[in-house]
């Protein structure tokens, strides 16, 4: 069972990354269950097929939905493997967007701040997975029109990726895209 559920899980990402959120939300689902009754060994595969289902949640418009999947897989993840685990800024992260995008958003910035300080002691200031809540946070800031506090986290987001990723990068673009906003 741990096999199939690991399958459909990456189905399932697989799916939502080509825009298929329905489907990748059913394979979620049914990876989600098969792995919930299985062995502790199965437990990141079973944090990471329930932040799949949030994901697709998310994608669909679905927030209301999605935020308690998201608290599920981040409580889940913080017990074990805990902050340590290298997924685990980016749950912070993604629940981070989710409540600012239910209008939280002193809880959100809350929740993208820790996921930066944790990719930070993780990974390095200029690691890639840094950017991502950088730009997270830039990009909840200019939602609440705060854009003098986005600029420099997306100019230092921006800065990174250059570094790090390869150049034409979509994360770039859309990271310039935001900051092209917030100046």
């Amino acid at each position: 069972a741990p096999v199939t559920a690991t399958s459909e899980r990456s189905l399932s990402s697989t799916l939502w990354q080509r825009g298929r959120y329905a489907q990748a939300e059913s394979l979620a689902r049914q990876a989600s269950s098969s792995l919930a009754a299985d062995s502790v060994d199965s437990r990141v595969e079973w944090i990471k097929s329930i932040s799949a289902l949030g994901n697709s949640l998310a994608s669909q418009g679905r927030l209301p939905e999605a935020e308690p999947v998201y608290r599920q897989a981040l409580a889940l993840a913080q017990a074990n493997p805990g902050p340590t685990d290298p997924d685990f800024p980016s749950r912070l992260s993604d629940l981070g967007t989710i409540v600012g995008m239910l209008g939280r958003t002193v809880e959100a910035e809350s929740l993208m701040r820790r996921a930066i300080e944790l990719e930070r002691s993780n990974n390095g200031s200029d690691h890639p997975r840094v950017a991502t809540p950088l730009g997270n946070l830039g990009s909840q800031l200019i939602r609440q029109n705060r854009f003098a506090d986005a600029e420099p986290l997306l100019r230092e987001a921006l800065a990174i990726q250059r570094k790090r990723l390869p150049s034409p990068h979509p994360r770039i673009a859309s990271t310039i895209g935001n900051l092209g906003v917030a100046v």
